[in-house]
C-alpha cells in the first residue's frame, strides 16, 4: 500500500470531479491571453492586502484580476470570503473567448473541495497578447496553461519514515544530539531485525530487563545504532500548518465523528468518550485526551497534523483497535513533542515529531507512565521510555517496510592497473542495492596497502558527478552509483607493481562491503572495460602503453605477438555458484595494437588478464637491466543475457482480429522468463535449456512484468495478475525452472496484450541499456456466456403461439464473461468472424424446437459486451423460430401456460446435432446450464380448428360453427385467448355424400375468430335440392379429397390428425345436410262450433 494522502483532504480531492494540471512559477511568466490558463496561490495568513495582477510582459501596464484589498479600486473579482489571518488556497481559472476576453472563475478550497465563489467576464484588452501573472503579499504563486486545478500536494510516508525508528535532527548531514533511552524496568524496543538505527546513542538498563528485542527471539539485548547512519533527502520539509477556528469537545460518554478539515481544539473527555476520524486529512492545533479512558478511533485512513498532543489521563487510546498504517500523526513546531505521565496508554500510529520540538522542552516522545504501548514507525529526535513495562513495537509503514531488506554493495573492476605516468588513474564504480534494486545511500571508502595500513599521498575523488562526497565518506546517486578515482599527490610514496586495496562499506549495514585492488606499473596492456552480450561477438581494441623516461605515455609500437589470456568470474563469485563459462578471445598484436573478436557465453562480471613475460622494455622507464619485463594488463567484462525467452505451454499471439486463441479471460496460465545467451538462428527454440545463462541465477537480479493493450485498438486494458506477483527477485532455486516463474497469471479482459519483461536489477540493467523482452499474448476469449434477456414476437399480436406456427421474430441477448463471471468490455470489438454464434433448442425436445445459427450484433453497453441475436419469421416452420408438433402428431402441452402446465427449456447451445459447433473459432462455454436458458419461455399450445356438422332446409344458407381449440393436457378446449385466427370459407374441399337433385354446394364467409369461435362460416347451394355434402375447410396443402379450390387458408398449425393414422394431419371437416326437414307451414287449427262435438 503506497499511502499518498493529499494535503488538504486526501479523500475529498480524490473523489472531486475536477481535473488536475501541473503548476509552476515559470509558467506565470509566459501566459498568452488568447489561451486558457490557471493561477494558484496561498494566503498564509490573509492580511487583506493581497492582489493578483496580469501584467504586460516587459512593460509596466497591468490589470488587477483578483484582490481582497479594499484600496484597489478597479479589479475583475473582489474577494469577500477570506477572513483576516485565515489560511487559504485559491485558484483562478481563465477560459478565453477571444484574444483578450474570457471568463475568470474564482475557486476557494474548503475542507478539501474546490468551491466556486465567483465568475465574471474578464476584459484584458488593455494588455498585450503576452502577459505575466504576479501577486502582492501572496505565497506559492504558480500557474498552468490549462483551466484546471493544481495537483494535490502529496505526503509520502516513505519520505517521513525511511526505517522503523530514526532521528530527524541532523547536523552537517549526520544525526545530532539525538538518542533513545530505555530506562526503568522491562521497557523494550521491538525491532524486526538487528540493523543499526540512526541515533547518536541508545541507553538501556539491561540489568532491569530493558533494551532491544530483535525478531522473534523474545530476549532483551543491547541496541544496535550507528551515529553516522543518515538518509538521503531526509528529513523532509513539513507542509505549512493550516490552523482552524472550530472547537470540538466530546465529553461524558460522547461518541462523535469528525470529517476532514481544520480545527483549533479537539478535546476528548470522560466516561469512554470517543472521537472517530473518517478518511482524510486533519489539521488540529491542540488534540487533548483530557481525562481517563479518552479514545481516538479511525474509520479508514487519516492524517492528523497537530501542534500540541496532550495526554491527561490513564488508559488513553489512540487507534488502539486499528492498524498503525491507518493513522499518521505529524507534529508541527517546537511544542509538538509528546510527554506522558499517565498509565496504560495505547497507540497504534506512525508518529513524526518535528525536530524543532527539541527547542520546546518536550523533547520528542517521552513517557514516564507504566505499561505504555506504542505500535508503528517513529521519527523523533529523542525517544525515552521511563516507568515500567513499556513497549514500543517499531515498524516502518507497510508501503516502505524495510523488513527483509537485502542490502548489497559491489565494486568494479575487481582490479585496475594504471600507468605511473600521464593522466591514467585507477577508477572504480561502486553500486549499492536493496533487494536487487538500486538505492542511494552512504558508503565509507578506504585505501590500504598489503599490510592493512593507510596509504599516504593517496586520495579519492568523485568522477563525472556520479555520486557525491569527499575524504572517506560518499553517497551513491539515485541510481545507486558512485564513481571514484584514486589520485596521488606523491608517487614517490607508492611502490611500482605493488597491489593496493580499496574497500567500500555500507554505512547503513556495515556487514556489507566489497574490495578491489589496484597497482601502478610503467607499462601495461591497455583495454577499456567492456559491456557485452553473452554469446555475441564483440570487437576488442587493445594496445600496449608504456611510460617514457621523461614521464610521457605512448604506445609501445615495438610489441607484436599473442599474449597469454586468462579470465575468471568475479561476480557472481565462484563461492556463490558463479562459473567461468567459455571465453573465445586471442588477441594478436602488431605494432603495439590489436583488434579481435571476443565471445563469452556466460553472464556476470569477469576479469580478463593479458600477460607476456618477454616484453622488450629497453626503451621505456623502469626497465630492468636485461631489457625484458613482465607485461600485463587486465580489463573487466560486464556480460548480460541477450534477452529473456518467454516460455510456456502453447503460448499464442492471436488478436481480436485473427490468429489462434490462447486462454479464456480470467483463466490461469504460467509463463517463464528465461535469461538466454545470443542465438544466431531465428529458427531456434529459444526456450531450449542449453541457451540459459547459469550465472544469472546467482546474481542480484530482478524483473518486472508490464503489459499494455495490443487489441482491440479501441478497447480497454484489463488487469494482469499473478500469484507470484509481477515483480520478482531471482533466487538460486529459480535455476530449476530455468528462469522467473510467473505462476497463475490471469488477464481479466478479452483481446490481446503486449507483455514486456524488463530487468530491474541494478547490475544487469546497467549493461548495454539493460534487458527487455516483449511478446504479444492472446487471444484472450470469453470464459463463459450467459443469456441476459430474450423476447418472443408472437404472430398476429397473439399472447401465445400454436405448435407449428412460426413466431414473427425471436430475439435474445447474450453477455460475454471472464472466468470470474465478470463483464468483458472488449469482446464486442472483436472481428465478427471470431464472435460466438449459437444454436437454440430445447434439450428435452431436441427435434421440436431449434433455430439456425445466427451471427449476432455485438455492442458495448455500459462497459459490457452484449450480443444481440435475432431470427425473423421465414417461409414456414422449417426456417423460422417455431415449436413443432410431435412426429406422430399426438397432442401434448400446453407449455408455459400456467403453473400447472408443462414447461419448456429453450436455451442457447454451442453444438447441436443440427448445428456445426466448429463454426465457432474459440471455445464457447456456459458457467451453468441456467446461464444458457432463455429467461422468458413462450406460451406454446397444441391447436386445431374444428367445424361442426349442421343440417337445414334445402336451398338455404346454413351457418357452420367454427372453433379454434387447444389441448389443455387432458382434452381439447376452446381457445378463448384466440382473437387473431383469420379464415376464409371460400377455400374448401367438398365431397357429395348423397344427392336428390341439389348441386353446387359450397362454403363461404370470412372472419376472425373471437374468443376462439366464429359463426361466420356458411354452407349454401347453387341449385336447391336435397343432398348431404362433406366440406373440408382448407388450411393447407395438400388437398384432402373431393373437389377443392385452388387456395388455402395457410393455417397448417391448426390441422389435426383427425383419422388418427399418426402419419399426417388433415383439414377440419363437417357434414352439411340440405333438406333434412320441410319446415313449418304455419297453419293454426282452432275448434269451430258444432264441428268437433261442441
Amino acid at each position: 500500500m503506497k499511502w499518498l494522502l493529499s494535503l488538504l483532504s486526501a479523500v475529498l480531492l480524490l473523489v472531486s470531479p475536477h481535473a488536475y494540471a501541473e503548476f509552476s512559477s515559470a509558467v506565470c511568466n509566459n501566459i498568452v491571453t488568447s489561451q486558457n490558463f490557471s493561477v494558484n496561490f496561498r494566503l498564509s495568513p490573509a492580511t487583506h492586502r493581497e492582489t493578483i495582477y496580469a501584467t504586460k510582459r516587459n512593460d509596466d501596464g497591468y490589470v488587477a484580476i483578483w484582490t481582497n484589498n479594499s484600496s484597489v479600486r478597479r479589479v475583475a473579482i473582489r474577494d469577500t470570503q477570506t477572513r483576516l489571518f485565515g489560511y487559504y488556497n485559491i485558484t483562478l481559472q481563465y477560459e478565453s473567448n477571444t484574444a483578450k476576453r474570457g471568463v475568470l472563475t474564482y475557486y476557494l478550497e474548503r475542507s478539501g473541495n474546490w468551491v466556486e465563489i465567483d465568475s465574471v467576464e474578464a476584459d484584458i484588452t488593455d494588455l498585450s497578447a503576452a502577459i505575466q501573472i504576479s501577486g502582492d503579499n501572496v505565497s506559492q504563486l504558480e500557474c498552468s496553461d490549462e483551466p484546471e486545478f493544481p495537483q494535490p500536494q502529496s505526503l509520502d510516508l516513505c519520505d517521513y519514515f525511511p526505517d522503523a525508528i530514526q532521528t530527524n535532527r541532523y547536523f552537517v548531514g549526520f544525526p545530532f544530539a539525538s538518542d533513545v533511552v530505555l530506562g526503568g524496568d522491562r521497557n523494550k524496543l521491538y525491532l524486526a531485525q538487528r540493523t543499526p538505527i540512526s541515533y547518536n546513542a541508545v541507553y538501556h538498563n539491561v540489568f532491569a530487563s530493558s533494551g532491544c528485542v530483535y525478531g522473534t527471539s523474545g530476549s532483551v539485548s543491547g541496541c544496535n545504532y550507528n551515529p553516522f547512519l543518515s538518509y538521503p533527502n531526509f528529513p523532509p520539509t513539513l507542509p505549512t500548518f493550516q490552523p482552524g477556528t472550530s472547537d470540538v469537545y466530546c465529553n461524558n460518554s460522547c461518541e462523535q465523528t469528525l470529517t476532514p478539515g481544520r480545527y483549533r481544539n479537539v478535546t476528548i473527555g470522560s466516561n469512554h468518550s470517543t472521537i472517530v476520524l473518517t478518511d482524510g486529512e486533519y489539521w488540529i492545533e491542540t488534540l487533548n485526551f483530557a481525562t481517563n479512558d479518552a479514545a481516538l478511533q479511525v474509520s479508514g485512513q487519516a492524517v492528523v497534523h497537530y501542534k500540541h498532543l496532550l495526554i491527561n489521563g490513564d488508559r488513553a487510546e489512540i487507534n488502539a483497535s486499528g492498524s498503525a498504517d491507518n493513522l499518521l500523526l505529524v507534529g508541527h513546531g517546537v511544542y509538538s513533542g509528546i510527554t506522558n505521565y499517565y498509565h496504560d496508554v495505547t497507540a497504534h500510529a506512525h508518529l513524526y515529531i518535528d525536530d524543532a520540538a527539541l527547542l520546546g522542552g518536550a523533547t520528542g516522545l517521552v513517557n514516564y507512565g507504566d505499561r505504555f504501548y506504542w505500535q508503528g514507525a517513529i521519527t523523533s529526535s529523542r525517544v525515552r521510555l521511563g516507568g515500567h513495562d513499556g513497549q514500543i513495537h517499531a515498524y516502518a509503514p507497510q508501503s516502505c517496510s524495510l523488513t527483509g531488506n537485502q542490502y548489497a554493495i559491489s565494486m568494479s573492476p575487481n582490479t585496475d592497473i594504471s600507468l605511473m605516468c600521464g593522466d591514467d588513474r585507477p577508477e572504480f564504480t561502486i553500486t549499492t542495492t536493496n533487494n536487487a534494486s538500486a538505492f542511494s545511500t552512504q558508503v565509507r571508502v578506504t585505501v590500504v596497502d598489503s599490510s592493512g595500513n593507510s596509504v599516504s599521498g593517496v586520495g579519492l575523488e568523485v568522477v563525472d558527478d556520479i555520486g557525491s562526497g569527499s575524504a572517506n565518506t560518499f553517497t551513491t546517486n539515485s541510481d545507486g552509483k558512485l564513481r571514484l578515482q584514486v589520485v596521488s599527490s606523491d608517487f614517490s610514496s607508492l611502490t611500482l607493481n605493488q597491489s593496493y586495496t580499496i574497500q567500500a562499506t555500507l554505512v547503513q549495514d556495515t556487514s556489507q562491503s566489497d574490495t578491489s585492488t589496484f597497482s601502478y606499473v610503467p607499462f601495461k596492456f591497455a583495454i577499456d572495460d567492456q559491456q557485452i552480450i553473452a554469446g555475441q561477438a564483440t570487437t576488442i581494441n587493445a594496445q600496449v602503453l608504456a611510460c617514457t623516461e621523461d614521464g610521457q605515455q605512448q604506445v609501445a609500437s615495438n610489441y607484436s605477438g599473442q599474449p597469454q589470456v586468462n579470465y575468471q568470474v568475479d561476480y557472481p563469485s565462484q563461492a556463490d555458484g558463479g562459473i567461468n563459462g567459455n571465453l573465445e578471445y586471442q588477441p594478436s598484436f602488431s605494432s603495439g595494437v590489436s583488434s579481435d573478436d571476443l565471445t563469452l557465453d556466460e553472464v556476470g562480471q569477469f576479469t580478463v588478464t593479458l600477460s607476456d613475460s618477454r616484453f622488450d622494455c629497453s626503451s621505456y622507464a623502469s626497465c630492468p637491466i636485461d631489457g625484458e619485463e613482465q607485461l600485463q594488463g587486465s580489463f573487466t567484462l560486464y556480460s548480460r543475457p541477450w534477452t529473456f525467452a518467454l516460455c510456456g505451454d502453447d503460448l499464442q499471439s492471436g488478436t481480436s482480429q485473427g490468429g489462434e486463441g490462447f486462454v479464456a479471460a480470467g483463466e490461469n496460465f504460467d509463463l517463464t522468463a528465461q535469461p538466454i545467451r545470443y542465438v544466431a538462428s531465428a529458427e531456434a527454440d529459444y526456450c531450449d535449456s542449453d541457451f540459459v545463462t547459469q550465472n544469472y541465477f546467482y546474481s542480484d537480479a530482478s524483473v518486472e512484468l508490464s503489459y499494455q493493450l495490443d487489441s482491440p485498438s479501441n478497447g480497454e486494458l484489463g488487469t494482469l495478475t499473478a500469484s507470484s506477483g509481477l515483480s520478482q527477485v531471482i533466487t538460486a532455486s529459480d535455476a530449476a525452472n530455468l528462469g522467473y516463474m510467473f505462476d497463475s497469471l490471469s488477464y481479466d479482459e478479452a483481446g490481446s496484450i503486449d507483455i514486456t519483461v524488463t530487468e530491474t536489477g541494478a547490475f544487469y540493467s546497467d549493461i548495454l541499456q539493460g534487458i527487455s523482452a516483449s511478446q504479444t499474448l492472446g487471444r484472450f476469449y470469453p470464459a463463459a456466456f450467459q443469456v441476459v434477456g430474450n423476447q418472443w414476437d408472437y404472430p398476429d399480436s397473439q399472447s401465445f403461439v400454436y405448435m407449428n406456427q412460426p413466431f414473427e421474430q425471436m430475439d435474445y441477448q447474450v453477455e460475454a464473461l471472464n472466468a470470474q463471471l465478470e463483464s468483458l468490455h472488449n469482446y464486442a470489438l472483436f472481428s465478427s468472424d471470431l464472435q460466438a454464434q449459437f444454436d437454440v433448442y430445447d434439450p428435452d425436445y431436441p427435434t421440436r424446437f431449434n433455430m439456425a445459427r445466427q451471427a449476432g450484433n455485438w455492442q458495448v453497453v455500459d462497459g459490457r459486451s452484449i450480443g444481440y441475436f435475432s431470427q425473423p419469421k421465414g417461409d414456414d416452420c422449417s426456417d423460422s423460430p417455431c415449436w413443432s408438433k410431435a412426429d406422430d402428431f399426438a397432442p401434448d402441452g400446453p407449455f408455459n401456460l400456467n403453473t400447472s402446465s408443462d414447461t419448456s427449456s429453450i436455451q442457447i447451445v454451442n453444438d447441436l446435432v443440427v448445428g456445426d459447433g466448429a463454426d465457432n473459432i474459440d471455445p464457447v462455454e456456459f458457467s451453468a446450464q441456467t446461464d444458457a436458458l432463455l429467461p422468458n419461455q413462450p406460451d406454446i399450445r397444441f391447436g386445431r380448428m374444428r367445424i361442426d356438422s349442421v343440417g337445414g332446409i334445402e336451398g338455404q344458407s346454413l351457418s357452420v360453427p367454427l372453433y379454434t381449440e387447444y389441448w389443455n393436457g387432458q382434452k381439447f378446449t376452446i381457445n378463448h385467448d384466440d382473437d387473431a385466427t383469420n379464415f376464409n370459407g371460400s377455400y374448401f374441399c367438398s365431397q357429395v355424400v348423397w344427392s336428390e337433385g341439389g348441386s353446387g354446394a359450397y362454403l363461404s364467409g370470412s372472419s376472425t375468430v373471437s374468443s376462439g369461435s366464429s359463426a361466420q362460416l356458411f354452407a349454401a347451394q347453387n341449385s336447391s335440392g336435397k343432398e348431404q355434402v362433406r366440406f373440408w375447410l382448407r388450411l393447407d396443402s395438400p388437398e384432402t379429397s373431393g373437389e377443392c379450390t385452388a387456395s388455402t387458408n395457410v393455417l397448417p398449425w391448426l390441422r389435426f390428425d383427425w383419422n388418427s393414422d399418426n402419419i399426417d394431419e388433415e383439414d377440419p371437416s363437417a357434414v352439411v345436410t340440405f333438406g333434412l326437414y320441410r319446415g313449418n307451414d304455419k297453419v293454426i287449427f282452432r275448434g269451430e262450433r258444432g264441428f268437433t262435438g261442441q
